[in-house]
């Protein structure tokens, strides 16, 4: 089951003392709770998803992992930021999502990743608000 390596990971995170390395635990944990959403959850009721337990785990290691990683090297950074967005993006929270990718593309304006993201973001916005 896929929720026992997300249990080590939460139990190894307690247990560390180096930030770098907590740094990293959070990363990846975020990213173990977003993959998880997207395996068991993503075809929920849209009303469910700010309730997702993954969802708001992914979150708040997302952004443990942004507070830590602040002396860190920008490649990093540059991907937890992309990720967070993704986060809030299955959140719903389309415009916190274009702020996170925005803080990259800050960082390094070719970033590929963040700009593609930025783009599907906006359009979602674009198709929403139909025509003038």
């Amino acid at each position: 089951r896929p929720e026992f390596a997300l249990d080590i990971g939460e139990q190894n995170l307690k247990n560390q003392k180096d930030t770098k390395y907590s740094t990293n635990i959070h990363y990846h944990l975020a990213n173990g709770y977003l993959s998880l959403y997207g395996l068991a959850e993503r075809k929920t009721s849209v009303e469910a998803i700010p309730k997702s337990e993954n969802l708001q785990k992914a979150k708040l290691h997302f952004r443990e992992a942004l507070k830590l990683c602040e002396e860190f090297n920008f490649d990093f950074k540059k991907q937890v930021f992309v990720n967070y967005g993704n986060c809030l993006d299955a959140l719903g929270r389309g415009v916190e999502a274009l702020n996170a990718y925005d803080n990259v593309i800050k960082i390094d304006k070719k970033f590929s990743m963040a700009i593609g993201n930025r783009a599907k973001a906006l359009r979602f916005f674009a198709d929403i608000s139909g025509q003038y």
